[in-house]
């Protein structure tokens, strides 16, 4: 889903996301291409295929922001085949907010 696809479904997005801004104590510099709902991480690549490097980076995203699912789309397969990443530290915020606007 690159970000055209993001706008026709007319879902909630930030583009280029500074991790610090969701975690200060987060190292600076660390930025995903997209954060969807603002509950799913989006980063695109584009090389021959996906290295653990790549995985880790994203378990990094994910447990900086204290989000539950990454997703890593690699832009240069032939047929795109997203790869789902989990958080394992997942822990959800105690604020009751389910991401609903509540219209």
């Amino acid at each position: 889903m690159d970000e055209t696809r993001i706008v026709e479904k007319e879902l909630s997005y930030l583009r280029e996301k500074d991790i610090t801004k969701m975690n200060s104590q987060s190292l600076s510099g660390n930025r995903f291409d997209f954060i969807v709902a603002n509950k799913i991480i989006v980063d695109f690549k584009a090389k021959a295929y996906i290295t653990k490097d790549d995985y880790n980076q994203m378990q990094r995203y994910l447990k900086s922001a204290n989000l539950e699912l990454g997703i890593i789309v690699n832009m240069r397969n032939y047929n795109l085949r997203p790869k789902r990443i989990l958080n394992s530290d997942y822990t959800p915020a105690s604020d009751n907010s389910d991401g609903h606007s509540g219209h």
